[in-house]
């Protein structure tokens, strides 16, 4: 059966890097912050309640009308050109 056919609705977040233990080690290292820093828009590591609050509203009524997509939360990270 399709998912049309259940009306489900699909949907995620693609986080940046995140400020968490797991990646402690990689803040510790001067050019990879350098770089990270450089390259998303927002120049900082995103924290945990920042995804947390998108997998909130994504399970919201609020996103009632999205569907089909993948929701970046990276700091601007996928729109650097």
């Amino acid at each position: 059966m399709r998912l049309k056919d259940k009306k489900a609705i699909v949907t995620g977040a693609a986080s940046g890097m995140i400020d968490t233990p797991m990646s402690k080690r990689m803040q510790g290292i001067p050019q990879i912050m350098a770089y990270l820093e450089d390259r998303q828009l927002l120049g900082k590591l995103g924290t945990p309640l920042d995804l947390a609050a998108v997998a909130l509203f994504l399970g919201s009524d609020e996103s009632r009308f999205i569907t089909g997509t993948v929701l970046p939360v990276d700091g601007g990270w996928s729109n650097h050109g």
